[in-house]
């Protein structure tokens, strides 16, 4: 291969697929007179081909545990942040700050105080608690035993969950035991999602109306939670022929969706093409596992300030990748192909996909019951444990998920909140980068291990 066909052929991969991240795909270079595709072999272990980490990341799941700092409510409170204010400030959605603290001190809480200067600087903190006595010190969050409980995984068991206020009907279905690439030896439980989109939506632009996904998980009483695969569902762009009829149809669906990245997150748009050739677009509704190692989600149990951060390849089965590739339309989801002298340059030339992403599950808070309010006043949902064991009975883990960019800087993709209830599984998720924007999903009703849940058992309201 030429030097300047290379050069032309790194260009284009270079603007299709990394804008800055750390794709892996599994390119090794090429030989003289052959193409890239044409080097590396078609049979053999997917995982030969994968390019090592970048330095200073290291492929697998590490445990860190957060405590909370003990604060007295008279010298100091919690108040939600302000617009601008520094992440590494904001613990539980609120900022440990003075009384009558101004926009400033509410923004930089640790210059405001000598004590907040402290516990910030502290690596233990995960939160704060309030109290009068007994205060000025770290203690552990909440014990929650068995945490495979959260994650019923009977087959059989169905929930079903109401997107973004009925947008979509999302029904979920525990429907059998699979093999996955990763954790040997575990049990691994198949979770099948069928999103139905509202009937006004889906005469409109919801295309399609209907759509199944995945997910595969373990629940294993000793060795925790962890998913091991899912599809890929991206958000979906309606094509630009399909938009600005009389209701103002949206440019794209805020469907239901898990671990993938955000829109427009991998690779920049082909602006010539009816709908974005992006990575994330061109790999939507494919399946999807994690090569080497699962996503820890949990420890035996679950503990209130447990995070675990795992480094992991997302990797696209490549026969369904292929088959993909091979039946796109030139001007649909996947970019065109390239033609430069002798070479025909296309995405994913060697039929291949991985991703190198970081995933960070917290624990982020117990709770007795959950409620949701509309309005902040109006009950449409009250979750609880009819389990008899004693103490919180729900949890709320957040699942962030990012890549890894130049210089070791990391960009967020995708980020889901889970209140998960003990016996009874997920009741609301909340999904989206942006705060703002965050899409909300909730329990409607289910038939979990043998005992149902009416709409009226939950206090559910639409």
């Amino acid at each position: 291969m030429s030097s300047g066909i290379r050069t032309a052929w790194r260009r284009v991969v270079a603007g299709l697929f990394l804008l800055g991240v750390a794709t892996a795909l599994g390119l090794q270079g090429c030989e003289e007179g052959r193409a890239p595709y044409e080097v590396i072999p078609r049979s053999g272990s997917a995982t030969d081909y994968l390019p090592p980490p970048p330095v200073g990341i290291r492929p697998g799941t590490t445990y860190a545990r957060g405590q909370f700092y003990r604060f007295n409510r008279r010298d100091f409170f919690l108040l939600p942040p302000v617009a601008g204010t520094d992440p590494r400030f904001i613990r539980g959605d609120s900022v440990l700050t003075i009384p009558g603290a101004t926009v400033a001190q509410r923004l930089r809480p640790d210059l405001s105080h000598p004590r907040l200067a402290s516990v910030y600087a502290d690596p233990r903190l995960f939160g704060f608690i309030g109290a009068l006595v007994d205060t000025d010190r770290f203690v552990d969050g909440p014990v929650l035993p068995r945490a495979h409980e959260f994650f019923p995984h009977r087959p059989g068991d169905w929930w079903e969950q109401n997107h973004n206020n009925r947008e979509w009907i999302r029904r979920d279905s525990v429907i059998g035991v699979v093999t996955a690439p990763t954790e040997e030896g575990r049990t691994i439980y198949r979770m099948k999602h069928r999103c139905t989109s509202r009937d006004d939506l889906a005469l409109m632009y919801f295309r399609p109306p209907v759509f199944d996904a995945v997910v595969d998980f373990s629940a294993d009483p000793a060795r925790g939670v962890a998913y091991h695969a899912w599809t890929l569902v991206a958000e979906r762009v309606v094509h630009p022929d399909l938009r600005g009829g009389p209701r103002g149809e949206p440019s794209q669906h805020n469907n239901p969706l898990f671990l993938w990245p955000a829109l427009g997150t991998l690779g920049t748009p082909d602006p010539q093409a009816p709908i974005p050739a992006t990575v994330d677009q061109c790999l939507d509704g494919l399946p999807g596992y994690l090569e080497r190692f699962a996503l820890q989600v949990s420890g035996e149990n679950l503990q209130v300030g447990d995070i675990f951060t795992t480094w992991t390849y997302l990797t696209v089965d490549r026969e369904a990748m292929r088959q993909r590739l091979n039946t796109e339309p030139p001007r649909g989801r996947c970019a065109p192909t390239i033609v430069i002298n002798r070479d025909t340059l296309r995405q994913f030339p060697t039929g291949t996909y991985s991703l190198l992403t970081k995933f960070e599950v917290r624990v982020e808070r117990a709770y007795d019951a959950f409620a949701v309010l509309r309005g902040g006043v109006d009950t449409i949902g009250v979750y609880r444990s009819r389990s008899m064991e004693p103490g919180p009975g729900v949890v709320k883990l957040i699942v962030a998920m990012s890549l890894g960019g130049v210089g070791g800087l990391e960009s967020p993709a995708q980020y889901i909140e889970l209140f998960m209830v003990r016996e009874l599984g997920e009741v609301v998720r909340r999904t989206g980068i942006n705060p703002l924007s965050r899409l909300q999903t909730r329990l409607r009703s289910a038939a979990v291990g043998g005992r149902v849940y009416t709409p009226d058992d939950l206090r559910y309201r639409d």
